[in-house]
């Protein structure tokens, strides 16, 4: 009750009446039917709410307590090795929820001798600075290990402006990671200037930030797009969220804590410049809007046409409106042959739906993309002007007669007809 008002909430649809103990009542789903205590999805919606971060205020953490290990350098650390073996590097330039995290720290089970208490307190030093060239103004770009088996995967961008993780396609395929593991995602993806980029899924993999011992794993989801970058991912405010990771620009690290302590993620300048200069530059494609491609209100729009006249032959004689078209520069040996073909093998021509009765879902077959996720909505029962409503029932019919649709009694989902008037006036 104390999160209710808030927008991170996601509420359940009512549950239907008369299910159920009508005297246990449910606040979450505002219906009878069992208590809030009991109430399963109000539990996973808590869950989900804590691995986001959003509930940090009512989880109380385990004190963790271990021995402390000296800090070294950028030397020390490219030496030590990782509890996480790496399969292989991601180098290529590219053209949300997730689960509790599992901390990878070797146990010893008889207890040391004497143990003190880690500081989690993250600062940034001027001896941070070392190895960095001052004054700057570059990204934090990063390499960290995605995946199981896990990639070492470089050029990430830590972008504390994007709302989720993205992992660019090439890397994505360069992970030996197939379109098979992708789940739908509902929406596209909005850059800076408001464009939307299509969403190819998303997935979630584990990713390890740090060295051993002072390295941590989370399940990150992803958002996969197919998009012409510089950089291999992006890690945003979800996944600086789940590490608790703090980012510095002037100091081109990422800190984020560990039970051996603070860890450390060094940005490579050299890198993050040139993916920078890479990036900056104007791509020749350009996305463009859906609403470029609607001519029907342009007085005169812009449609291909043949390089030459076309000459309308009729195939039937008992039907001369069935014609097609051929060139008018074909020689009258070339035109004699091309009709004659074509008059033999006009029964292949569908000229209605009712040329093509019954086909065989083997041969083609057309289903609708739906996220399981979403639920099916029936909508209401819209009013067609008369014109409209009798174009749909001639429409509705010949799909009938020619068995392309069945009527379904009580569906679960329902969606209105959309008209749309073609260019011949029909």
């Amino acid at each position: 009750m104390a999160i209710r008002d808030q927008e991170s909430v996601k509420w359940p649809y009512p549950l239907k009446p008369n299910t159920g103990n009508q005297e246990q009542y449910c606040h979450f789903h505002r219906s009878r039917g069992h208590t809030t205590e009991a109430c399963r999805q109000l539990k996973e919606e808590i869950e989900r709410l804590i691995r986001q971060g959003y509930l940090r205020q009512f989880v109380k953490n385990p004190t963790v307590r271990e021995e402390t290990v000296p800090t070294g350098g950028q030397d020390q650390q490219k030496q030590s090795t990782n509890n996480r073996q790496m399969v292989g590097e991601i180098e290529t330039i590219a053209g949300g929820p997730s689960t509790p995290c599992q901390v990878l720290v070797a146990e010893n089970k008889e207890p040391p001798t004497k143990k003190l208490h880690v500081d989690h307190s993250i600062i940034f030093k001027e001896s941070d600075l070392e190895g960095v060239k001052t004054p700057h103004q570059d990204p934090l770009v990063i390499s960290a290990g995605i995946g199981n088996p896990c990639y070492n995967v470089k050029r990430i961008l830590v972008d504390n402006g994007s709302s989720v993780d993205v992992l660019f396609y090439s890397t994505f395929l360069s992970m030996g990671l197939s379109r098979e593991k992708l789940q739908p995602a509902a929406g596209p993806l909005y850059g800076f200037d408001n464009r939307p980029v299509r969403v190819e899924g998303t997935i979630t993999l584990p990713v390890v930030l740090g060295e051993f011992p002072r390295q941590v794993e989370h399940p990150i989801l992803f958002i996969v797009v197919k998009s012409e970058s510089a950089y291999n991912a992006i890690f945003g405010r979800p996944l600086q969220t789940i590490f608790g990771a703090v980012a510095s620009i002037p100091h081109l690290k990422l800190k984020f804590p560990t039970p051996s302590g603070i860890g450390t993620v060094r940005g490579d300048q050299q890198v993050a410049q040139s993916c920078y200069l890479r990036q900056a530059q104007p791509y020749s494609s350009v996305t463009l809007s859906i609403e470029d491609f609607d001519l029907r209100n342009e007085d005169t729009p812009q449609r291909a046409s043949p390089v030459e006249d076309l000459t309308c032959v009729s195939l039937s004689e008992e039907h001369p409106s069935r014609t097609v078209q051929i060139g008018s520069l074909l020689s009258d040996t070339e035109k004699k042959e091309y009709v004659d073909f074509l008059r033999t093998n006009q029964d292949v021509f569908a000229w209605s739906s009712a040329d093509m009765p019954g086909i065989n879902p083997e041969i083609i077959m057309h289903s609708l993309k739906i996220n399981p996720a979403c639920k099916p909505v029936i909508q209401k029962k819209r009013n067609f002007a008369l014109e409209r409503q009798l174009a749909i029932e001639q429409e509705v019919d010949k799909l009938l007669k020619a068995r392309f649709i069945r009527e379904v009694h009580y569906p679960s989902w329902l969606a209105n007809v959309v008209m749309v008037r073609k260019t011949n006036g029909t």
